[in-house]
C-alpha cells in the first residue's frame, strides 16, 4: 500500500512534533511544508528533501497530496480545512476545530458532516490518562467528583481556556462522565488577560460535579493532578509524571508510576486507518465542535 503523502501547515514545536513523528509511523510520507517564515521553511523543506509552499493555496494546489495536517492558528483552522476539503484532501485539524461556532460549522459543512474526510486532534484521548481516567471511574464506583489540578508556565495564542478547556471536555465526554446537553454551569472565574492565562469553573454533567482549574501563570509549579471520587474511595492520577494512587475507603492505598507516552503515534496511526478506510474518524466534527461549545458557554 502506497505511503499517504501529507502536507503541515506550521511548523510550532507542536507541528515540528507531527514532523518527527510522520517520520517513525509507517503509512506515511511528509511531502510538503508551509509556513510563514519563507526563509526558513525553504531550508527546513530542502533539508527534509520535500517542497516547501510559502502560501496555503500553494501547499493544497500543488496536486502532490492525499492529506493535510492543520496545525497553524486557530482562527485559520477553519479557512483553512475548508479549502483542503474541497479540493478532496483528507484534513486532520489540530484542537481546538475552530476559534467561533461559525468557523466549526463551516468545516462541518465542507466535510458533509462526520462522513467526510475531516478528523480533528484531541490529542489528549490518546495519552494512557485517558485509558487511566476511564478504569480509575469503574474503580471508585459511582463517580460523584472529578477535579483537575493543572498548572504549567506556558501560554499559547489560543489563551488557557480554548486550549486546554476543550482538551478536558472532550476527555471526559469520551470517557463517557460528560455530556454538553446537560452541562450545568456553577460558578467560576477566568483571567481577564488576553490570551487568559488561568480559570477555574465548577459544573456539573451526568451526575457528576467537576472542578476544573489551569494556571499558566509565570512562576507556577508545574503538575497536573485528576482526582475521580466516587462510593468506594478516590482515584488520584499525575498525568505529568509521579506516584498516582487508589484510595479505597476500605482496605490500603495502591500506588503506580502512570505510564507516559506521546500522544501524537496513536493519533497518527488512527488519521492513517481513517485515511485507508479502515476505521471511522476516531475524534468526529461533531465531537469536537461540543468541545468548543462547552468553552463558549463558559464564557458566557
Amino acid at each position: 500500500m502506497e505511503d499517504i503523502r501529507v502536507g503541515l501547515v506550521g511548523w510550532s514545536v507542536h507541528a515540528q512534533r507531527y514532523a518527527r513523528h510522520l517520520e517513525e509511523v509507517p503509512g506515511f510520507r511528509l511531502a510538503a511544508l508551509c509556513r510563514q517564515d519563507a526563509r526558513a521553511g525553504r531550508e527546513e523543506a530542502r533539508r527534509r528533501g520535500v517542497r516547501f509552499a510559502p502560501r496555503f493555496e500553494d501547499l493544497v494546489e500543488g496536486g502532490d497530496l492525499d492529506a493535510v495536517i492543520l496545525v497553524g492558528p486557530t482562527p485559520l483552522h477553519a479557512p483553512m480545512a475548508v479549502a483542503a476539503l474541497e479540493r478532496g484532501l483528507w484534513t486532520l485539524v489540530e484542537k481546538p476545530i475552530a476559534d467561533t461556532l461559525e468557523g466549526a460549522e463551516a468545516i462541518s459543512r465542507a466535510a458533509d458532516g462526520d462522513r467526510g474526510r475531516a478528523m480533528v486532534a484531541h490529542t489528549l484521548r490518546f495519552e494512557p490518562v485517558a485509558a487511566a481516567l476511564r478504569d480509575a471511574a469503574r474503580r471508585v464506583g459511582r463517580v460523584r467528583r472529578i477535579a483537575v489540578d493543572h498548572r504549567t508556565p506556558l501560554v499559547g495564542t489560543d489563551g488557557v481556556l480554548l486550549g486546554m478547556g476543550v482538551h478536558f471536555f472532550d476527555l471526559f465526554a469520551s470517557s463517557g462522565l460528560a455530556r454538553l446537553e446537560d452541562a450545568r454551569f456553577e460558578d467560576g472565574e477566568i483571567d481577564e488577560a488576553v490570551p487568559d492565562r488561568w480559570f477555574r469553573v465548577r459544573w456539573a454533567s451526568n451526575g457528576i460535579e467537576f472542578d476544573l482549574a489551569n494556571d499558566r501563570r509565570d512562576g507556577v509549579q508545574r503538575t497536573e493532578d485528576l482526582t475521580v471520587t466516587g462510593d468506594e474511595g478516590e482515584v488520584v492520577l499525575r498525568r505529568l509524571g509521579g506516584v498516582s494512587e487508589w484510595r479505597p475507603r476500605a482496605g490500603a492505598p495502591v500506588r503506580w508510576e502512570l505510564e507516559r507516552a506521546p500522544s501524537l503515534p496513536p493519533l497518527l496511526v488512527a488519521f492513517r486507518d481513517f485515511v485507508r478506510g479502515e476505521r471511522p474518524p476516531a475524534v468526529t466534527i461533531s465531537e469536537a465542535t461540543d468541545a468548543l461549545r462547552w468553552v463558549l458557554a463558559v464564557k458566557r
